[in-house]
């Protein structure tokens, strides 16, 4: 596939397959989980649906978003949204804050630590390693640009760096949707 093809989709991927329809209206499948696949998006908003403009890029595993708020307002809309499903915050971690302590100067840089034991706990049971990669994660930052971009890491390489089975990984996959309406 193309690194640069763009399409838009409804965000409704869950780990396995991503239905995505291109700008010249066709409809296309293709798996959303190879190593290091990476969705880029910006949100479109065509009536009542979500739609997103994607851009398919290699990136080691993770997944870019560019937000069109700022850092602290992205922040606080995801632990509203995480409140509101019920997903335990274990830690906001403020690198730049931190770093700022110490005399370096960083650019605003946030990462939340977030999960649910009943969704994450079946993977590490599954791959007791993936306890590395969980629980799950969202980087907030600032781009030198000045824009704020919110990145975590695919399901896809996920699953391939743990050997999970797509059913397994569907357990996460709340991720995706989360971090799409933290951005937008």
């Amino acid at each position: 596939m193309n690194n640069h093809s763009k399409f838009c989709y409804d965000y409704t991927s869950t780990g396995g397959t991503l239905r995505a329809r291109n700008t010249s209206g066709r409809d296309r499948e293709f798996d959303a989980c190879a190593p290091g696949e990476l969705h880029v998006g910006t949100h479109h908003a065509l009536g009542d649906q979500r739609r997103f403009t994607i851009t398919l890029t290699a990136d080691n595993g993770i997944v870019h978003l560019a937000a069109s708020r700022s850092i602290d307002e992205v922040l606080e809309h995801l632990l509203s949204i995480l409140q509101t499903k019920g997903i335990t915050v274990f830690a906001v971690v403020d690198h730049s804050g931190e770093a700022a302590k110490i005399g370096f100067e960083m650019r605003p840089t946030k990462l939340v630590i977030f999960g649910n034991p009943k969704a994450g706990t079946p993977l590490m049971i599954a791959a007791p390693d993936s306890a590395l990669d969980l629980p799950l994660k969202i980087l907030i930052a600032e781009e030198p640009s000045g824009s704020t971009r919110v990145s975590y890491n695919s399901l896809g390489y996920l699953r391939a760096r743990y050997e999970l089975t797509p059913e397994i990984v569907k357990n996460v996959a709340a991720i995706e949707q989360i971090a799409a309406t933290a951005v937008g």
